[in-house]
């Protein structure tokens, strides 16, 4: 998918646009499927403990990923017809704690794929235009002497820069492209402060992978958040992190975990990483939107 791009051709100007249009589709397209792959092993391993049987059989599930329609000015969440499937997945039974470090380890990896694709992007926007990038990035070369030509050239820059992690390249790209800022703050549905959800997503991931999902102080856990996204004692800052903390941390025995999974409810277990999921992809439909509108403009 994303590995069969073409590079670009030195033809007419009309051709190269359309050839850079299809890299920045190629670039979601790789992180989506990666989000819908995820979405198909943490439906399996749940449906599996919930069944809790040794019979193995053939198995087919589709998955719609979310799409957003920005013709209206205002973001607006919709389902994709496109569909996603998977067959043939052997079942075994599992345990909870089994399925719970399974459900963090699909967590993590599609965070790592959504790095990845940050990564692509920022990479894409310095390949659309050299001065997007800070000068930093090019090392000690004097800007108007870049002759970096082809993505892959951004790229690997991109990769070598360990500077680059996604918070900063987040930072760097509501710089490039204030509308991603305007769409955080509103949301979409019922999310707002999307920018508070992906520092928060972050975060956890990072606890998940250092800490094996304990989270040691949770006022030092509070702290680090206020203090990267500098909102201080904001009193909606506090309600949004009474609720969230309520629903991702479990306390037990004096000890607090991350918790991506609930298996109180009646009605079978709530997959609650697929929330953290489905606000990643909103996160590259925003972005790719966003550096449509000004690398085409």
């Amino acid at each position: 998918m994303f590995t069969n791009v073409k590079k670009l051709s030195h033809t007419s100007v009309r051709a190269r646009i359309a050839t850079k249009q299809k890299l920045l589709n190629a670039i979601k397209e790789d992180y989506l499927d990666h989000a819908m792959t995820t979405k198909f092993f943490i439906d399996d391993v749940v449906g599996e403990y919930q069944r809790n049987s040794q019979k193995r059989s053939l198995y087919w599930a589709a998955k719609r990923p979310l799409k957003i329609d920005f013709s209206s000015g205002t973001p607006l969440l919709k389902v994709s017809e496109r569909t996603y499937s998977v067959t043939a997945k052997d079942k075994r039974w599992i345990s909870e704690e089994t399925l719970s470090h399974s459900l963090s380890v699909y967590f993590i990896w599609c965070f790592e794929e959504f790095e990845i694709f940050l990564k692509r992007i920022y990479a894409f926007v310095g390949f659309m235009n050299k001065t997007n990038w800070q000068g930093g990035d090019f090392g000690t070369t004097v800007l108007k002497d870049i002759k970096l030509n082809t993505y892959d050239e951004y790229l690997s820059n991109v990769n070598k820069n360990s500077k680059l992690s996604s918070t900063e390249i987040l930072k760097r790209l509501r710089k490039i492209c204030p509308v991603i800022v305007n769409w955080e703050f509103s949301g979409i549905r019922n999310l707002k402060n999307l920018h508070w959800w992906i520092a928060y997503i972050t975060l956890i991931r990072h606890v998940l992978v250092h800490r094996t999902g304990e989270v040691e102080n949770t006022d030092k856990f509070e702290k680090r958040l206020r203090d990267e996204l500098g909102v201080g004692q904001n009193n909606n800052f506090t309600e949004f992190l009474s609720v969230i903390n309520a629903k991702y941390m479990r306390h037990s025995e004096k000890r607090c975990h991350i918790s991506l999974c609930d298996f109180s409810k009646s009605s079978g277990i709530a997959k609650k990483c697929d929330d953290l999921l489905d606000i990643l992809q909103i996160y590259t439909e925003f972005i790719c939107e966003a550096v449509k509108r000004e690398s085409f403009k």
